[in-house]
C-alpha cells in the first residue's frame, strides 16, 4: 500500500508542471482579500431606506463585484447596490460577499415601528415678555425607531422655538413680543404633528417652586394603565408644564399627560420634573411602578380528548399535568416567587386525587381511595386548600392546612368547600361552600374558626350555595346563588350574612366569585341567561366608575365568568366563552371588559381562576 501511494504522489508531481503550462499565461489578476462595511449595525423605521457602503481590499482588486443578501427578507430587503429597506418590525442580518473569493462582511439590522402619532404637553401656554417656557413632545408608539422631532413657530416675532441640542423632544419657547404664536412639533418619520398655542403678555414671571405626585408607589397589572397626577407649585406658576420620563420603558411607559402603561413585569420609576429653566433647587417627583404578572389557572383538552391542567402567565401557557389522565387546575395563588395551583388529577383507577402544584411540581393531598378534588388555595403564613371528598353516597367538605386534613362537615349530609380566604392578620380562615340541610336542600355555608361570624347563610327553605369568599376590613363577602319562589336561581352576595340580590330573578343567574378592594368596593362575576336562553358572562359591582351590571360577553354564545382580581384600575375577569366555529368553550380573560383568548380556540378550554403578582 505504501509503495502504491508513493507512486501516485510521484506521478502527480510529475504532471504538475504540465498542468500549469496547459493553463496558458500566468495569472496576473489582483484578488480580493477582504470586504468591510462602514456600518456594523443599522436601525430603520418601517419604510425607511438606508445605503450600506462596502469597502473592497485591495483597492486595485481586479474583480470588485459584490453580492448582497438579507437573512430575513420579510423584515428588511437589500438590493445589489446595498440599499436596505425596512419592511416590518424585527431583526435581520445583511451580508455582503465578494464574487472573487467569497470574502464577507455583515451588518445587524433592526427594524422598528414607525411613528403613528405626536403629542405635545402643554397644548396651550401663557408667557410674559422675555420669559421662557418649555414644550415636551411624545411620539407613539413608545418604541418607534426614529423619534426625531423638528420644531417650528408660525410667528417668530412673537415666540421662537428652540429645541434642546441633546434632546429634540423638548423645545424651549422664548417670548419676543406680545401676541399669539403656534409652536408645532413635526415627526421626521411620517410627518405627524401636534401644536401648542402660545400667548405672550406683559407681566412678571412666577417660577416653579415644587412638583409633587399623587402617589409614591403603585402596582398595575400587565396590559393595564394608570394615570399619575402631578401638582406644580405655586398655583400661579408661569411654566406649569411637566416633563415625564420612565427609568425603564421596557417595563412601563408614561405619556405626556402622566398615563403609565404596563409593558412587561418588573419595576420602573416614573419621574415628573418641571420644565421651568428658572426654577431653583426643584427636585423632580417620582413614583415607583411595579408591573404585576397575570396568572390564570384552568384546563385545556389535548387533541386526544384528555383534560390537561394548565397555568397561563401573561397569556403564555404551561402544562401542569402530562396529559395521561384527566386533570384540572381550579385555583392559583402567588406568594413571593412561588406559584401555588390547586385542582385534581385522575389516578390510574380513574379516581380524582386532590393536587397542589408548587411551581409546577405536584403534591398529592389525598390517597386516591375516594374521589377528591381541591377547589381553592390561599397562602398566608400557611398553605390553605379546600375541596371535597366523595365516597359514592355523599360528599364531605375538606380543609388542608400545610397538607394536614380537616373535615369541615360531618359527612352525614353531602357538603362541598368551594373557596378559602385568610385576612392579612392571619388569625382566622374563612371557607365558603354548601351543605345539604335537614329539609334536603342545599344550605349556603361559611365555615370559619372566627366564632363571631355567621356560619349558615341560608335557612334551607330553598336551595342556595356559596361559591366564593373575600374578607376586607373585617367584613366577610360571600358570592353565590339561591333559588327564588319561582324556581329561578338568583345571583347573590352576602355581606356579613345579609343577602343582596344581584340579579332580578326573572332568569337563572349565579355569582361565582367576589373580590373586594380596601375601600369596600366589591366586584362579583358570574353569569345570567338572556331571553334566548344563552348564558351571558356578568360583572356586578358597586364601583361608580363601572357599569354596576355589566355584560362581558355579547350573548351570541354561552359564556361564564368564574374568577375576578382587581389591581389599580385593572379589573381582570377569567372564564370561558363558546367560539362560533367549533361551539366549544374557550378560555377567556376580560381586562376592563375587553376579551382576550387563552385557549387555542380549537379544543375545549376554560380559565377557572386569576391572580396577579
Amino acid at each position: 500500500m505504501k509503495n502504491h501511494l508513493t507512486s501516485l504522489l510521484a506521478a502527480a508531481l510529475a504532471l504538475a508542471p504540465v498542468l500549469v503550462s496547459c493553463g496558458g499565461e500566468k495569472d496576473t489578476a489582483v484578488h480580493v482579500t477582504s470586504v468591510t462595511l462602514r456600518q456594523p449595525t443599522l436601525t430603520l423605521a418601517v419604510g425607511d431606506i438606508s445605503r450600506l457602503t462596502a469597502t473592497v481590499e485591495p483597492s486595485n482588486a481586479t474583480d470588485k463585484k459584490l453580492n448582497w443578501k438579507s437573512s430575513n427578507f420579510l423584515v428588511a430587503s437589500v438590493d445589489q447596490q446595498g440599499n436596505v429597506t425596512g419592511l416590518r418590525s424585527g431583526r435581520t442580518t445583511v451580508v455582503v460577499s465578494s464574487v472573487d473569493g467569497g470574502k464577507m462582511a455583515a451588518c445587524s439590522v433592526t427594524v422598528g415601528p414607525d411613528v403613528t402619532a405626536v403629542f405635545v404637553e402643554p397644548s396651550t401656554m401663557n408667557l410674559t415678555l422675555s420669559g421662557m417656557g418649555a414644550i415636551v413632545a411624545r411620539v407613539e408608539p413608545y418604541d418607534a425607531v426614529n423619534q426625531k422631532i423638528t420644531w417650528t413657530s408660525n410667528n417668530t416675532s412673537v415666540a421662537t422655538a428652540n429645541p434642546l441640542p441633546d434632546d429634540d423632544l423638548v423645545c424651549h419657547v422664548r417670548a419676543v413680543s406680545a401676541g399669539n404664536a403656534r409652536i408645532t412639533a413635526i415627526a421626521v418619520s411620517g410627518g405627524f404633528s401636534a401644536s401648542c398655542d402660545v400667548r405672550v403678555e406683559t407681566g412678571p414671571v412666577v417660577n416653579v417652586t415644587g412638583v409633587e405626585l399623587n402617589k409614591e408607589s403603585t402596582t398595575i397589572g400587565m396590559g393595564s394603565a394608570e394615570t399619575l397626577v402631578a401638582t406644580v407649585q405655586p398655583d400661579d406658576a408661569t411654566f406649569r408644564a411637566v416633563r415625564w420620563s420612565s427609568s425603564d420603558a421596557a417595563v412601563a411607559t408614561v405619556s405626556g399627560s402622566g398615563v403609565v402603561t404596563a409593558v412587561s413585569p418588573g419595576s420602573a420609576v416614573i419621574t415628573a420634573g418641571t420644565v421651568d429653566t428658572g426654577a431653583v433647587d426643584v427636585a423632580p417627583a417620582s413614583c415607583e411602578v411595579t408591573v404585576a404578572s397575570v396568572y390564570t389557572a384552568g384546563f385545556e383538552f389535548s387533541p386526544n380528548g384528555v383534560s390537561v391542567s394548565r397555568l397561563w402567565k401573561d397569556g403564555v401557557s404551561r402544562d401542569l399535568s402530562n396529559g395521561a389522565n384527566t386533570a384540572r387546575a381550579n385555583s392559583v395563588c402567588v406568594v413571593g416567587g412561588d406559584v401555588y395551583a390547586a385542582g385534581f388529577e385522575n389516578n390510574f383507577d380513574l379516581r380524582p386525587v386532590a393536587r397542589l402544584w408548587l411551581n409546577g411540581n405536584p403534591v398529592s393531598l389525598s390517597t386516591g381511595v375516594n374521589p377528591t378534588e381541591a377547589k381553592s388555595v390561599f397562602v398566608s403564613n400557611n398553605v390553605y386548600v379546600v375541596g371535597v371528598e366523595r365516597d359514592g353516597q355523599s360528599s364531605m367538605a375538606k380543609l388542608w392546612i400545610d397538607g394536614h386534613q380537616t373535615n369541615l362537615s360531618s359527612g352525614s349530609r353531602s357538603a362541598e368547600a368551594r373557596s378559602v380566604f385568610v385576612p392579612s392578620d392571619n388569625l382566622y380562615y374563612y371557607v365558603a361552600g354548601y351543605e345539604v340541610g335537614e329539609q334536603g336542600r342545599d344550605v349556603a355555608r361559611l365555615w370559619t374558626n372566627d366564632q363571631g361570624q355567621l356560619q349558615q347563610l341560608s335557612n334551607g327553605s330553598m336551595d342556595e350555595q356559596a361559591m366564593s369568599v373575600y374578607v376586607s376590613n373585617g367584613n366577610a363577602y360571600v358570592a353565590g346563588f339561591g333559588k327564588n319562589g319561582e324556581g329561578k336561581t338568583v345571583a347573590r352576595l352576602w355581606i356579613n350574612g345579609a343577602p343582596l340580590n344581584l340579579s332580578d330573578g326573572r332568569r337563572n343567574a349565579r355569582a361565582n366569585a367576589v373580590f373586594v378592594t380596601d375601600n369596600n368596593t366589591y366586584y362579583v362575576v358570574g353569569h345570567e341567561y338572556n331571553a334566548n336562553g344563552v348564558s351571558v358572562a356578568k360583572l356586578w359591582t358597586n364601583d361608580a366608575a363601572h357599569s354596576q351590571n355589566q355584560d362581558l360577553s355579547n350573548g351570541a354564545t354561552n359564556a361564564d365568568a368564574l374568577s375576578v382580581y382587581v389591581i389599580g384600575n385593572g379589573v381582570y375577569v377569567v372564564g370561558s366563552e363558546e367560539n362560533i366555529t367549533f361551539r366549544r368553550p374557550t378560555g377567556r380573560l376580560w381586562l376592563n371588559g375587553t376579551p382576550q383568548p387563552l385557549g387555542n380556540g380549537i379544543e375545549h378550554s376554560e380559565a377557572l381562576a386569576v391572580f396577579l403578582k
